[in-house]
């Protein structure tokens, strides 16, 4: 939240042109079902529900015609085992990045992954 009512406040309440969510973490590498769920829980909040998060924060500050770049990974298109959580959830992303597409492509927003 801070972090957008800074942006907000200096631009001095003009409206947002682009925003460009780029998060993302791996932190460890190995069989998708050996991970701990603390694990899972960890990887998907910051590679999927911290974009939607600033989305939403960002949504009442969106100039007409924004765009909103959300960066995934090619493991999102294109699975590697040792990799599985991570890719899930860039996967997760880029299916955020469609639907968000349709909902905000009625508003004159562009979301592009």
């Amino acid at each position: 939240e801070g972090f957008v009512k800074a942006a907000v406040d200096f631009f001095q309440g003009k409206p947002i042109d682009v925003v460009v969510s780029n998060a993302g973490i791996n932190p460890m590498a190995g069989h998708t079902l050996d991970m701990s769920d603390d694990l899972f829980d960890k990887i998907m909040n910051v590679n999927v529900k911290s974009h939607w998060q600033l989305i939403k924060l960002c949504r009442p500050h969106l100039a007409p015609k924004a765009s909103i770049i959300l960066v995934s990974s090619v493991g999102g298109v294109q699975p590697a085992p040792p990799l599985g959580l991570y890719c899930i959830s860039k996967t997760a992303l880029v299916s955020l990045g469609r639907v968000l597409a349709q909902d905000m492509g009625q508003l004159d927003v562009r979301v592009n992954t």
